[in-house]
């Protein structure tokens, strides 16, 4: 089948493992919150005796009480804060993308110079996700729908081939209901608008294999 060639760039957001010295911070208090907690308090309590020892020698009973509130309010603050220090493990970052598709070279998914998915011969296919609840009264809803991406050398049968690629994108209900239920999970996600050249693809794809 021959096509005009498709170059989509766009701007999504991705999520990376945190780095450098806080990122390593982070997932140690989200793994051992009541150990850096403690340690935590420790060193507190360290400081505050270095600074203040002619203070701690003359009210030893006080300042091991203050000693161990310290130690305490530190490991509860830590451990109830596991669920922060854990999301600051991961960072979002805007990168660019592009999808480029051609009948001699294609299909390539790339994110600046690192190639995320390629295939020299792609086989398309459109499936929607299943109804959670009645099925809509309005054809203009939209719908949610997966472009799928398998390789026509796959020996599989066509729905049995491995899924190479996953897009997910929306489309009315009146173009939807007419395609097979399926569930995936998404490799991308893009409006319509951005998509629309890909979705042309699978609706050729589609159009040939329900005639």
């Amino acid at each position: 089948m021959t096509y005009d060639p498709i170059d989509i760039i766009y701007r999504t957001l991705t999520t990376r493992e945190r780095l450098g010295p806080y990122g390593w911070f982070a997932r140690q208090v989200a793994a051992h919150p009541i150990r850096t907690g403690f340690l935590g308090g420790l060193t507190a309590i360290a400081i505050a005796l270095i600074r203040g020892w002619e203070g701690a020698r003359t009210m030893p009973e006080a300042a091991f009480i203050l000693c161990l509130l310290v130690l305490v309010v530190w490991t509860v603050l830590f451990f109830f804060m596991r669920s922060f220090f854990e999301s600051q493990t991961q960072e979002r970052l805007e990168v660019v993308r592009r999808i480029q598709l051609d009948p001699d070279n294609g299909f390539v998914w790339s994110q600046g110079s690192t190639i995320l998915c390629e295939e020299s011969k792609p086989l398309w296919r459109l499936c929607r996700a299943p109804e959670e609840q009645n099925t809509p009264d309005n054809d203009e809803k939209p719908w949610l729908v997966w472009l799928v991406m398998t390789s026509e050398d796959d020996p599989a049968a066509r729905l049995d081939k491995k899924v190479l690629f996953t897009l997910e994108t929306k489309l009315m209900w009146k173009e939807a209901r007419g395609y097979p239920i399926e569930h995936h999970t998404s490799d991308e996600k893009l409006p319509t608008h951005v998509a629309s050249p890909l979705l042309e693809r699978g609706r050729d794809a589609m159009s040939i294999t329900l005639m």
